[in-house]
């Protein structure tokens, strides 16, 4: 097989599970298991919302590979075992990452381009880098200090 071939297969491939798992994703009712059954697993997906009492739940390890906006909104992302160490968020544009409602999140993001916003009763269990992040409303952020990447809450510059 030619590596042009190959290589055609394979965005072929990735545009067919992104699309598939945004059908997941975008959720307004309960998820559960969308990782790979105590095995890591990494999700690609252009954009990433739970909202009203939505809930998407990882089976294992899972870093999540967002090209869009992050949003969790009255919904909550939980984690094997609720421990924010294993869900990585990594956010390659400015999109916004915003935390609001009851959203909650167990998670470890990294979004220096984005800005980053944790409001009303919104909490974050973990950690978050962006480029800026803004607390309102009552909001909560707890560091995590089991998680192995060291991360702490902080501004890229």
């Amino acid at each position: 097989m030619s590596a042009d071939l190959v290589e055609r297969g394979r965005r072929v491939m990735r545009q067919e599970w992104e699309e598939r798992l945004a059908a997941y994703v975008s959720t307004a009712f309960k998820a559960t298991a969308i990782a790979s059954g105590g095995q890591s697993a990494i999700q690609y997906v252009n954009k990433f919302t739970t909202s009203g009492s939505g809930q998407i739940g990882f089976t294992g390890p899972t870093t999540i590979y967002a090209t869009g906006a992050v949003t969790v909104s009255g919904g909550a992302l939980v984690t094997s075992s609720s421990v924010p160490d294993n869900l990585k968020i990594y956010v390659t544009s400015p999109a916004s990452v915003t935390i609001s409602g009851n959203g909650t999140l167990y998670a470890q993001v990294y979004a220096n381009q984005s800005d980053v916003t944790v409001s009303g009763s919104g909490i974050v269990a973990g950690s978050i880098v962006g480029n800026t992040l803004t607390n309102s409303g009552g909001a909560s952020l707890y560091h995590d200090l089991s998680g192995s990447s060291g991360l702490k809450v902080s501004l890229a510059r």
